[in-house]
């Protein structure tokens, strides 16, 4: 219940507050480096070493592991709405609510913001691993959230990469799963999945971007002009003037490359 969860919470605080009071000065900056004082859930660095940590076990049963970056959306307006304290409150009841769902709460982070991460054990195939994790996530978010005496609907949107299809490490894990987050919003999607025809995709797009951004400085660009004939005088009744990219690496590239980015 509601009144259960802020009970809770409030233990949280005044624990860690307790212990922050009474550990020595460079104990108190190891664990604000490692825990994330709002939530209680790991940081980005500690959250890596422990899914490195499980991923250089032996292989075995839960040698597979899928990888969920979870975004809140919205998070801003309700800042805006209700006030930062309310942001809080909401991150701290989403931290309860995924310590509740999932047992081993070393596998959940806090990264920054309205971002968390999971890390689950998979004994499927990675599509329906994925799919069993989007499931929980969903969960998260079925009922609203208690905010300042009202029930305040809140939505997710997360993605996901799997070991050892998407990387064998923790920092590519993570990174392709916010890949695949960042496609989702891109789309519209509530669910991402890291693929990496579209990862190679994106690189290639921003590569181009990067090109193009010379091409500008260097006066790369160049006008053609392409006659418009009439067809029953067959006279030369004006000009079209097309833009074209004078590439060194490459010559002319047709606009169709381009001017979609530009």
């Amino acid at each position: 219940t509601p009144d259960e969860e802020f009970t809770m919470l409030r233990e949280v605080a005044a624990n860690l507050s307790f212990a922050l009071q009474y550990l020595r000065q460079d104990d108190r900056v190891r664990l604000l480096s490692y825990f994330d004082v709002l939530t209680g859930l790991a940081k980005r660095p500690l959250f890596c070493n422990r899914l490195g940590r499980l991923l250089r076990e032996p292989a075995g049963p839960g040698s597979r592991y899928a990888v969920a970056v979870l975004d809140v959306q919205n998070l801003s307006a309700i800042n805006d709405a209700f006030g930062r304290h309310s942001g809080d409150q909401l991150l701290q009841l989403i931290a309860d609510r995924l310590k509740r769902r999932f047992e081993n709460t070393e596998l959940l982070a806090h990264f920054a913001g309205g971002t968390f991460a999971v890390a689950q054990p998979i004994d499927r195939s990675p599509a329906a691993g994925s799919e069993a994790l989007n499931e929980h996530l969903d969960q998260l978010f079925v009922e609203p959230f208690p905010l300042q005496g009202k029930d305040i609907p809140v939505a997710g949107r997360s993605g996901i990469a799997s070991c050892p299809e998407d990387g064998n490490d923790p920092e590519t894990l993570v990174n392709r799963a916010e890949a695949s987050l960042r496609s989702a919003k891109e789309s519209g999607q509530r669910r991402g999945h890291y693929s990496a025809e579209r990862h190679a995709e994106a690189l290639a797009r921003v590569a181009l971007e990067r090109k193009l951004r010379v091409a500008l400085e260097r006066q790369q660009f160049e006008l053609h002009y392409q006659p418009k004939v009439g067809v029953k005088t067959r006279r030369i009744e004006g000009a079209e003037a097309l833009i074209r990219w004078h590439d060194p690496d490459s010559g002319l590239v047709s606009p169709a490359t381009f001017l979609p980015i530009l």
